[in-house]
């Protein structure tokens, strides 16, 4: 399953994904609950009303939004956005983005109580998005609110509360060979730009998910190789923390 999460006190959402990656038609379609206190997997009634690949994350009012999606190389991405209720147990469609969009960095804003999405793949021969959309769950309303330095796709972002920035590590960028990044760029959501950080990735990262700690005040990536820290709250020195961090 290449599915993302969202957490919920001591549980984790798990919904959507890819079954079998050596299969185009291998994707699902159910909602899961994940126990981190016994280590339970429950799945839940309802579902999403097409099995895909997208990326989802939980918002402070308990309810899970999910954007975009992929369904194999020989369909493009659809560019719906769904919301899943956790206590009614069921999805809805709310609103779309202006074209196909999977694989896109997107992190909730617990401060302005928004989402941002950075990017996306877009299924027009490899073409990738440089767009960043704002999202209101209150609303349901989506604008776009600024644009990434690069194309991106399947990197990860994390909100930082210490300076109400998002982060975003890693990916691919639209270069002809599709170059995994080292990069790390920090987004103001308060005047809509980046800075590119002059520390860089200690490994190449894609399709990871990350988090921010607050019993240390740091980031969490979570990827492939393995687990990065993350200090945030050195950023804007240019001098920020990152190292290895291997007790998963």
């Amino acid at each position: 399953m290449h599915s993302q999460s969202s957490r919920l006190t001591a549980k984790v959402y798990l919904f959507g994904g890819l079954r079998n990656v050596s299969s185009s038609t291998g994707f699902n379609d159910q909602v899961y609950k994940y126990s981190i206190a016994n280590g339970s997997i429950e799945m839940l009634a309802g579902h999403f009303d097409t099995a895909a690949d997208g990326v989802g994350f939980l918002s402070s009012a308990g309810d899970l939004h999910y954007f975009g999606d992929d369904r194999g190389p020989s369909v493009p991405p659809t560019p719906t956005t769904y919301k899943y209720s956790i206590e009614n147990r069921n999805q809805s469609r709310v609103n779309n983005f202006p074209f196909g969009l999977a694989f896109m960095p997107s992190e909730w804003d617990e401060s302005n109580q928004l989402f941002y999405i950075f990017g996306g793949y877009t299924g027009s021969s490899g073409r990738r998005s440089d767009i960043v959309f704002e999202y209101n769950p209150s609303t349901t309303q989506l604008a776009q609110v600024g644009i990434f330095p690069e194309p991106r796709e399947q990197g990860t972002a994390a909100w930082s509360p210490i300076d109400g920035k998002v982060y975003i590590f890693g990916g691919y960028n639209s270069t002809a060979n599709s170059t995994l990044n080292y990069e790390i760029f920090q987004f103001d959501p308060a005047h809509g730009n980046f800075v590119k950080l002059s520390t860089i990735l200690p490994q190449r990262i894609i399709s990871g998910c990350s988090i921010f700690a607050e019993h240390d005040q740091h980031m969490y990536i979570i990827h492939g190789h393995g687990l990065l820290k993350f200090n945030p709250a050195r950023s804007e020195e240019h001098t920020s923390e990152l190292q290895s961090h291997h007790d998963l």
